[in-house]
């Protein structure tokens, strides 16, 4: 079977990390809309740990500060039509 997934990956934080020369031209306001993704992931993934810390009897921010050093990435696929479906 050949191998029909496309796919982008690139780092969303740290934000230092995020280099935007790899980043696609379109579509038109990519950059704007990256950066409005990544700032709300982050904020779910805060809030997220934030209620795994307190449900195990954790000080509230517990996980969130292990976690600020580690990256967070984004990975878009695509999977074309398969040009034999009858397979």
């Amino acid at each position: 079977f050949e191998n029909w997934r496309e796919f982008f990956v690139f780092y969303s934080y740290p934000v230092e990390s995020r280099d935007s020369a790899m980043w696609p031209e379109q579509p038109k306001g990519w950059p704007e809309l990256v950066e409005r993704y990544c700032e709300a992931n982050m904020k779910l993934a805060s809030r997220i740990l934030e209620v795994l810390s307190e449900s195990m009897g954790l000080e509230k921010g517990a996980f969130k500060e292990a976690c600020l050093q580690m990256d967070q990435k984004v990975l878009v696929n695509f999977y074309p039509r398969c040009p034999q479906p009858e397979l």
